[in-house]
Formats: C-alpha cells, structure tokens, sequence
C-alpha cells in the first residue's frame, strides 16, 4: 500500500519497503541507504521498483488453485531480452537460469522456475521437484491432481562478444587520498590506532604499507595502491578502470590519512 494506493510487486510474500516505493524478495530486508535488499550474512540483490496496480474493469472471479498453476505466464511488459546467468551465459527471455554441479549454465523453460538437484531438469513456480527429478508435485494440496511432468533444461547461449562489451562496463579508476592522524571526528572509519579516514570511506595501504582513504564504503582497494573503486566493481589488470557487469558508477580522488596529532 503506498500514499497513492495499491502498488505491485513481482516477487511473491515480497517485504515492502518503508519508502513506499520498493520492495524485496521473502526473507531480506530493506536498505534505503544503498538501494539494496539485504540478507545475512552478506547477501544483497537490488531493490525492485513496485508498479501501480491496476483496477480490473468487469469483476474478477479468483481463479482455483490449479488454474493459478496453469496460468504460469509472464506479462510481456515485465520480461527483459535475455535473462542473464552470469557476466559469460544468458537465457532467452522468459526463462530460468539453472546451474549443474558442474557449474555449468542451463536454461528453465519455466519463469521463476524451481532447478532440480540433478542440473538437468526443473519445475514451474510452486512446484517442487520430486526424489526421481522426474515428476514436479507441490505439496499439501487437499484436492487431487496429477504430478506434472519435470522438464529437461536447455544449455544457456553464451553471451556474444559485442554483447559482452554492453555489459562489462569500464570507469576511470578513483585515486585515493591521505588518511588523518588526529582525534577522531565521530562515525570514522579507523585504518589503526593513530589513523583515520572520514565516515562513509575505507582504508586502503599503498604498495609501501602507508594508509590512503577511498572514498567509497566498503571500496576496492587497487593493487597499484594508488587508486581504488566503488563496492560491486573491480579493479582492471591495468589499475587505469573499473569494471562491473551491469553498473557504471563515477570515480573520485584519493584523500591522505588523517592524523590525531594535527588536531592536539
């Protein structure tokens, strides 16, 4: 429920967020700060934007439980192209990723769809795979019906190389700055017991050991101990960019350590 009314949200049991404006899968929680949803330990996906709902013109007749099951289609409006496995594999558009103990990528006919154990076959949303990985059931129905029938995953297509270059981004590398040595102001980040960088940093060491501060949360810090980048990309082989698979995110300069005795 938002200040407009009723909004929708494509994950279901989804916690809506305190914004009114977003909303996360079952079991995360909401972080307004960095536009995440969150879950322990480290676990974090971006939030969704939820949709106005939309008032049905003619009175609707709630569908049975087995036709909510038959009626496995998607809104074409919410697809994307491709459904992406990884930064190498996609999927066609529609599909479910699954991953084979063998770590290759294999595609669900099914949107949200459940992958089987065995990395060869999966179920529509609501179904469960049984111990055969032959048959799709969902359990405690007090009607009867038939087990569907598991379907085979495809191999996902990989990712062509013009593609690829759409979606690896690169940004300038973020130099970093001095660390401060002084009486801490509050909220710092403390790199050791006599330096500090600025709230909202991180301490970095440069290929001399000395601390430097980047200036994003939780940053990487860069092997030529010059420069650094935003949490969720990495640094190139040259250290001259970041690159990340579906972000692009501006750099800034690197700032000196500051010092507890400069402010004595």
């Amino acid at each position: 429920m938002t200040e407009h009314g009723y909004s929708c949200c494509p994950y279901p049991n989804a916690v809506c967020c305190t914004d009114l404006a977003h909303c996360c899968p079952s079991g995360f929680r909401c972080n307004l700060v960095i536009q995440m949803c969150e879950k322990a330990p480290w676990m974090r996906i971006p939030m969704v934007k939820k949709e106005a709902a939309e008032k049905p013109s003619t009175p609707v007749r709630p569908a049975s439980p087995i036709q909510e099951l038959q009626n496995n289609a998607v809104p074409e409006q919410t697809k994307s192209s491709n459904v992406y496995c990884d930064s190498y594999f996609r999927c066609p558009d529609g599909y479910t990723c699954c991953r084979h103990p063998t770590g290759a990528w294999f595609c669900c006919v099914y949107y949200l769809g459940r992958c089987c154990l065995d990395g060869y076959h999966c179920c529509p949303y609501g179904y469960d795979c049984d111990h055969t990985y032959t048959q799709c059931v969902r359990r405690g129905l007090s009607y009867p019906f038939s087990p569907r029938e598991s379907l085979t995953s495809i191999p996902a297509s990989p990712i062509s190389t013009s593609e690829d270059k759409s979606i690896i981004q690169e940004t300038p590398m973020t130099a970093l700055t001095e660390t401060k040595d002084g009486i801490p102001e509050s909220g710092v980040i403390h790199c050791n017991d006599k330096l500090y960088c600025s709230a909202g940093t991180s301490c970095c060491k440069d290929t001399k050991g000395n601390w430097s501060c980047c200036p994003f949360p939780l940053g990487i810090c860069c092997k030529d101990g010059k420069h650094c980048c935003q949490y969720g990309l990495k640094c190139s082989s040259t250290s001259l960019s970041c690159e990340g698979g579906y972000t692009h995110i501006p750099s800034g300069p690197r700032e000196h350590a500051k010092s507890t005795e400069d402010m004595l």
